[in-house]
């Protein structure tokens, strides 16, 4: 009898649950998939085919009723995968029984160490505060610790942030932990010299994990004549007001062959993916520090860019800021920059000079490293692995 895996995804990362789901729709296990309305409406119609069970929150619900709710169903599994886990770290630990448990961590200084890195802003001083007292008054690291301690094994995104989490004395935990990649190449659009060059900015407009003022400030710079036209795309609807102001700013910016096209509602996932088949390049300007939950995270170290698994999945090349770890099997694809006025001259060598079309030919390791069917082995083994 094939043994039963409920994925549990009550936040927004489809893109994480698709990846598993990508994997395992096919495979000997018996699938249950636990998931927010919306990750439900994204992913539902992909995998309408595959024996998949569907158990979807209701649009009303909170996370701690659906947990609840569907406590003893979930308890029936072999094994349990969160794929986030963001809050509610005591429903989500009393939601699983003896059931083997796998958590993906996104953020490891906030879920692995937070003590150790927390920050107080001055430009949110007060909100700093008040998330430190809430976290006390609500005994929030006692819980996430007692979930962190439960469960058998962790995954994350990467080798880089394995790397980073083996190098470090900040973290004091004995779990198996796994590199769980959370894309594999599976399209590949062979670029042409076309007339107008789609640029892509992907990911949720907001200031606090990508810098869109050094993108700003890179089109701004060229004042070269472009021997094509560029269509920029923020592909991401605003996250909230500053969202909006950014998308302004860039609704403002003129020059006589660089057009600017944005969203501003939530993205569907198969519009999100046309597009990017479409991309001739992307540009992911990630900062190098941001903070989540009052704790500094590092992108590339202690936090995966998401968005470059878009380069991974579709085998765009991309501009990439110069402090982030690449990996040896992404190099070919990758063009580093380290200021706007850097930028804007690599924006205009790839524009002018069909640079990103060789980078695109060049995807031989890329495919070795992320094939799909190799990561299905992987997970497959690390699944065999946190069941024994």
């Amino acid at each position: 009898m094939s043994q039963k895996i409920a994925i549990i995804e009550l936040y927004q990362h489809d893109e994480v649950l698709d990846n598993f789901l990508y994997h395992l729709n096919d495979s000997i296990y018996l699938i249950e998939v636990y998931c927010s309305y919306s990750v439900f409406q994204s992913l539902n119609t992909i995998y309408l085919k595959n024996e998949i069970k569907w158990i979807p929150m209701k649009e009303k619900d909170t996370i701690p009723k659906f947990l609840a709710l569907n406590k003893n169903n979930i308890q029936q599994n072999s094994l349990v995968i969160l794929t986030t886990v963001f809050s509610h770290f005591k429903e989500f630990r009393l939601s699983i029984d003896q059931q083997k448990t796998l958590l993906i961590l996104h953020n490891i200084h906030w879920q692995l160490a937070p003590k150790k890195h927390y920050t107080i802003t001055s430009t949110s001083f007060i909100k700093d505060i008040l998330r430190i007292v809430k976290v006390w008054i609500l005994n929030t690291e006692h819980h996430r610790k007692q979930l962190v301690d439960r469960v058998d094994a962790l995954g994350v995104g990467s080798k880089e942030i394995l790397e980073y989490i083996h190098s470090c004395n900040n973290f004091s935990f004995k779990k198996k932990i796994f590199c769980v990649p959370f894309a594999c190449h599976k399209r590949k659009k062979t670029l042409t010299s076309n007339e107008v060059i789609k640029i892509i900015v992907p990911g949720i407009v907001s200031n606090e994990n990508r810098n869109y003022h050094e993108v700003l400030g890179a089109l701004k710079q060229i004042k070269t004549k472009l021997r094509k036209k560029v269509q920029l795309i923020l592909l991401g609807y605003p996250k909230n007001i500053i969202g909006k102001k950014i998308q302004e700013r860039f609704s403002t910016f003129v020059h006589p062959q660089i057009s600017v096209k944005y969203f501003t509602e939530p993205v569907s996932l198969t519009t999100y993916n046309t597009i990017l088949l479409d991309a001739d390049f992307l540009i992911i300007p990630a900062r190098k520090k941001t903070i989540f939950h009052t704790c500094i995270e590092l992108n590339g170290h202690s936090k995966l860019m998401g968005t470059l698994n878009d380069t991974i999945k579709f085998g765009k090349p991309t501009l990439l800021p110069s402090f982030y770890p690449i990996s040896s099997s992404l190099t070919e694809l990758i063009e580093t920059y380290d200021s706007s006025k850097n930028l804007s001259e690599k924006i205009i060598a790839w524009v002018n000079n069909d640079l990103y079309i060789s980078r695109a030919s060049k995807t031989t390791i890329l495919e070795k490293e992320y094939n799909c069917q190799t990561l299905k082995s992987r997970l497959i083994k690390t699944i065999n692995q946190v069941l024994t």
